[in-house]
């Protein structure tokens, strides 16, 4: 096994790890609040559905040559990001406030780089659409503990840290998938990798604080 396929059995495992504890984390607030089977059968549909996009397009679907490839895995961990953010936004958990916003629109401005990514414009937009969408959605999902008041002073300032790293890997991927298996390809990982586990440190910390007081 290469460093490459190291670093992304890394990613996936923290990944899988922070949409885990992130599921405990609004089974605990539904449990006193809403109640809602329907909600949480949601959120674990897009756990699965974001874990599958993301495991297939880190193992093939950007290097394929194959617009299925590369559009498909894009729009499942699309759909699995939004299952997994909608319950927290039903829940009011989900706040767009200034830093947010700039956050967001960041992002999105990133799908200039995107949209020359296959030979068809059209295409490329509509996989850079999808590309800067799942980032944002992931953006939210890592600023999530954030709206929750036990939340300590080090998870919150780790939380918007890992956001902003997210933030800048949204502009700085692209250049990793034109240069893949290459030095800056990998300092591009561990960008991603580095707000992974800044987020999964805070989530989890949220998560044993919230064991505590429910």
């Amino acid at each position: 096994m290469n460093e490459y396929s190291l670093i992304i059995l890394l990613m996936g495992s923290i990944l899988a790890c922070g949409v885990a504890y992130t599921i405990g984390l609004f089974h605990k607030l539904n449990v006193y609040t809403v109640h809602s089977r329907y909600l949480e059968a949601t959120q674990l549909t897009g756990a699965v559905l974001l874990i599958m996009g993301s495991s297939i397009t880190s193992v093939k679907g950007i290097t394929s040559p194959y617009w299925p490839w590369i559009f498909l895995p894009v729009l499942i961990s699309f759909i699995g990001a939004s299952l997994l953010v909608f319950p927290f936004s039903r829940m009011g958990y989900l706040f767009a406030d200034r830093e947010t916003l700039l956050q967001a629109g960041i992002i999105s401005a990133s799908i200039v780089l995107y949209s020359q990514f296959t030979a068809s414009q059209l295409r490329g937009f509509v996989w850079g659409t999808l590309v800067v969408g799942t980032l944002i959605l992931m953006m939210l999902m890592i600023k999530i503990p954030l709206s929750l008041r036990i939340n300590m002073p080090l998870g919150r300032c780790m939380l918007r840290l890992a956001s902003w790293i997210l933030v800048l890997h949204s502009w700085v991927r692209y250049y990793g998938i034109e240069k893949s298996a290459t030095c800056p390809h990998y300092w591009i990982m561990l960008l991603y990798l580095s707000a992974l586990l800044m987020w999964l440190y805070s989530v989890v910390m949220v998560h044993w604080i919230l064991s505590r007081w429910l």
